[in-house]
């Protein structure tokens, strides 16, 4: 079973766009449904239904993975989970009046999008939140600041916490031993970006949240240095505040370490992962693709937004 699951994973994965694909797409000389997997994208629906068409493209081969192999169905799940917590995410931010996102990804497992957007106030989705396996039983947060970038910072420190207990649970948690060490990376990425955003208010913030594993001084240099990105490059991004810039020329990195690192799995179950993270890019980009194009942005513009691994 897990053989075969492998091997579907291989075979979706040469699906996956390349950097011609999306110059294609955003100059207009290919539509995205020309490609197979995006049949079923329309270019004349709202620009909601045209996102929740890309992912649900991500969820249904995430799904087909879990269908060939029940056995590893939490382990997979567990991936498309994070949709769950960036849904969290927007109905905060529409709870405080600083809606950015107009919708909801296309996936509910615990938290259904129609359940969330019924939340009122910020103490019941904290609420609800604890009646879920990502902070079940937990305390109301008391925070520094009370701005909303410091609560998506505990909300990506819940879904870290909850992940890695899933890996480290069930039969297979000898299996995704390789995956633990990547794991830890993409969490430290994530800190490094919220570390920046959050200025004088990170250490604190760090400090009281609950988080998967503790974080020395030296994490994030060790960590740049595991990725080879230049520290130099990285002070560069930072001092002009390019967050976005620095995160994907992080991401991309993290994408190359993964493949490195899970190389002598690539028949076995950890290559799931690899293939979660590089589905899951797709289809931010292609998220990009398409609020860049309706806002009319230059071609160039949208394209340096993207993350290109193939």
């Amino acid at each position: 079973m897990e053989t075969y699951l492998v091997v579907r994973a291989h075979g979706l994965k040469t699906r996956l766009l390349g950097r011609a694909d999306y110059e294609a797409i955003v100059r207009g000389n290919r539509s995205l449904s020309s490609f197979n997997d995006y049949r079923g994208f329309n270019e004349e629906s709202d620009i909601k239904e045209k996102v929740n068409s890309v992912y649900r493209v991500y969820i249904s081969r995430m799904k087909l993975l879990s269908s060939v192999a029940p056995d590893y169905g939490v382990f997979i799940d567990a991936l498309l989970d994070r949709l769950e917590i960036e849904n969290v995410k927007i109905q905060l931010r529409n709870i405080v009046g600083e809606r950015r996102k107009p919708f909801f990804y296309p996936y509910g497992r615990v938290l259904a999008p129609a359940r969330l957007s019924e939340v009122a106030t910020e103490n019941e989705l904290w609420e609800l939140l604890k009646k879920t396996p990502y902070y079940r039983g937990g305390k109301t947060p008391s925070f520094v600041t009370g701005s909303v970038a410091e609560k998506e910072f505990f909300l990506d420190n819940l879904y870290y916490l909850y992940l890695l207990q899933i890996l480290s649970e069930g039969f297979f948690s000898k299996k995704l031993v390789p995956v633990l060490d990547v794991v830890r990376t993409e969490y430290l990425v994530r800190l490094f970006y919220w570390k920046i955003a959050l200025g004088g208010a990170f250490q604190r913030l760090l400090d009281v949240f609950p988080k998967p594993f503790t974080v020395s001084k030296s994490a994030f240099d060790a960590m740049i240095k595991k990725l080879k990105v230049e520290s130099e490059e990285v002070e560069d991004l930072i001092n002009r505040r390019r967050l976005t810039e620095l995160l994907n020329r992080l991401t991309l990195a993290l994408i190359r370490y993964t493949e490195y690192k899970l190389r002598p799995y690539s028949v076995e179950l950890p290559y799931i992962y690899l293939f979660n993270m590089m589905a899951y890019v797709e289809a931010k980009n292609l998220e990009r693709v398409i609020i860049g194009l309706d806002a009319g942005l230059q071609e160039e513009t949208i394209l340096s937004s993207l993350v290109f691994f193939k």
